[in-house]
């Protein structure tokens, strides 16, 4: 129903349901000769993959990327103006790292997570490239590691965490900060779990609940073969 309803206040939006084949994919053809891919290929998390497509898929192709759960509760093109490249919101909680004192006239919320289940770029904007290098960039640090609370990891490194500190260092270095900041939870417009979300969950753990394993480590079974029924032709 929460979806429905969604849909229903939008009539100006065309919507695309990723499922992990179509996701698995695109990435195969978009990105395969991306460092990205093999961090992709090799992530051991479902919420991991679903970071790393949303970030790729932005970049090349623009638009607004929402988790399945969640949704906006005010029509999508109000959350926008004219000349809008970028939007973002921030999480209804603070960073453990306090953002640097000479951003805090630049960021809405410096001491904030900045959100990502939710956000609308333009393609190839310099913040999502951005964030896709830095994620690359850290990938040491993260293979073959085992982690005690591997949620955490994953926030740390494709999550929420990373988005965060990529924002903080694009508007450090830009002379012009080019994303729309919106309030928290976009103003208290979007909603993170919609009526009914918990049942994504029924048939299958939360990550939460995973305990000592690692996030990002080469699989037995590659990608490549899961996919070659989805794209024949990458």
């Amino acid at each position: 129903i929460g979806i429905s309803q969604f849909r229903d206040q939008n009539p100006d939006v065309g919507f695309h349901l990723f499922d992990s084949i179509e996701r698995d994919a695109y990435m195969v053809a978009a990105w395969k000769s991306h460092p990205i891919w093999q961090i992709y290929r090799d992530s051991l998390f479902g919420p991991m993959s679903a970071d790393l497509f949303r970030y790729c898929f932005l970049w090349e192709r623009g638009g607004f990327y929402l988790d399945i759960k969640s949704r906006f509760l005010a029509p999508m093109a109000s959350l926008l103006d004219q000349d809008t490249k970028g939007l973002i919101s921030y999480e209804n909680r603070y960073s453990n790292v306090p953002g640097p004192k000479l951003l805090l006239e630049r960021l809405q919320h410096p001491t904030r997570l900045a959100l990502q289940w939710g956000m609308a770029f333009a393609p190839g904007h310099p913040f999502l490239k951005r964030l896709i290098d830095n994620i690359v960039a850290y990938e040491s640090a993260y293979r073959d590691v085992v982690f005690a609370d591997p949620q955490a990891a994953i926030c740390r490194f494709t999550g929420p965490g990373m988005f965060t500190m990529t924002l903080r260092e694009h508007v450090a270095l830009s002379s012009d900060v080019d994303i729309k900041q919106l309030g928290v939870d976009f103003d208290g417009r979007a909603e993170y779990d919609m009526p009914g979300a918990w049942s994504r969950w029924a048939l299958r753990k939360h990550y939460s609940l995973a305990r000592n394993q690692p996030i990002l480590a080469r699989q037995v079974e590659p990608i490549e073969r899961s996919v070659a029924m989805a794209c024949p032709n990458p």
